[in-house]
């Protein structure tokens, strides 16, 4: 995720905020999401940029109207292809729910364990980060077989590397060490 992206959700959130529409732009961007997934033309609309300006503005405001946006996330949208910045448009809908996270004081962490872990492990795992941090965690899983054992979990610019390849490096440099 990039600045840009973070800087255009800030404004955007802002401006929500100042309208009292926080969460009917979440719903909005939720649907905007779907429609872009869901239908290649859009999605092709989202990152060519050698597409007209003009057109493309235009496109946005008859979807925006079709779709019944509130006029703020349609004025967003055709400004975001006015400035040519619709691809990053996945990225800042990605960072506007951050922020909304964020200023609701919910923590996003990502887990990737070398298995799929158990219900009851993923309660346990959120607990446990409840409790340390003080804060609600939002728990997003992912495997990756080439950990072999362990877990990294991430949350924000924090990691925490519990992995057995990080346990074996650790363990390599310190023999090093002694020898």
């Amino acid at each position: 995720m990039n600045q840009v992206s973070k800087r255009y959700a800030e404004a955007l959130f802002k401006s929500a905020e100042n309208n009292k529409e926080i969460e009917q732009i979440r719903q909005e961007l939720h649907l905007l999401k779907k429609l872009s997934d869901q239908h290649v033309a859009l999605k092709k609309m989202l990152h060519n940029p050698l597409l007209n300006k003009k057109e493309v503005v235009s496109s946005f405001f008859e979807l925006a109207k079709r779709c019944q946006f509130s006029a703020l996330l349609s004025n967003f949208l055709q400004m975001l292809a006015f400035q040519k910045r619709l691809p990053l448009l996945q990225d800042i809908i990605t960072s506007f729910e951050e922020i909304i996270d964020r200023s609701q004081g919910i923590l996003n962490a990502h887990v990737t364990s070398a298995h799929t872990m158990s219900e009851k492990q993923k309660q346990l795992l959120t607990d446990l980060l409840e409790q340390k941090l003080s804060s609600k965690i939002n728990l997003h899983e992912q495997v990756n077989a080439d950990l072999l054992g362990g877990y990294i979990i991430q949350i924000g610019p924090y990691l925490f590397d519990n992995t057995l390849s990080y346990k074996l490096s650790k363990l390599s440099q310190s023999l090093k060490r002694v020898v």
